[in-house]
């Protein structure tokens, strides 16, 4: 577990973490399991099932990616079929959390936002399957609410969330 005031360890591109300053090291093997990345052979998920799953689960006002950029991201986690919509979830938590960042910096951070991290995402399907998945997106959204960033900051670069925002060039 690396302290608050270290730099992780680089994390291979086909793994979505937690973390590290909230999760035990024995929960991480876990978390891998649990999220889906088993290192299985990418089939890929088609762009009509990972659209079907975004759809059915609520974005931040400006933070819904396009179905390029989702399949994009579950991709670079090596999603199948199977675990298409765990990888969607988790490009969710993303977006919510990069809406969070934003307005925090702005300085202007709505509380219906912070309700929704707090009230919706430890609930989503992908979260309850993760060996403390809530307990670690509840502190998450304390930290949020606290004004405190370094948690999220280490989410959101563990998790390349920011590849959520590359957009396909204009043609």
């Amino acid at each position: 577990m690396t302290s608050p005031h270290q730099k992780p360890p680089s994390v291979p591109a086909t793994r979505r973490w937690l973390p590290c300053s909230v999760v035990a090291v024995a929960a991480v093997s876990l978390l891998l399991v649990a999220s889906g990345c088993s290192g299985s052979d990418p089939g890929g998920a088609s762009p009509s099932q990972i659209e079907g799953h975004a759809q059915a689960l609520s974005w931040p006002d400006g933070h819904a990616p396009p179905v390029e950029a989702l399949s994009s991201f579950a991709a670079a986690a090596g999603t199948t079929d199977e675990d298409a919509q765990t990888q969607v979830g988790w490009a969710n938590a993303c977006a919510w959390y990069l809406a969070w960042y934003e307005q925090y910096q702005r300085g202007d951070v709505s509380p219906t936002l912070l309700a929704h991290l707090r009230d919706e995402l430890p609930q989503l399907t992908f979260v309850q399957g993760i060996s403390a998945g809530p307990e670690t997106f509840e502190a998450l959204a304390a930290d949020a609410a606290a004004m405190r960033p370094a948690a999220i900051e280490e989410f959101l670069r563990l998790n390349r969330c920011d590849t959520l925002n590359d957009r396909p060039a204009a043609s």
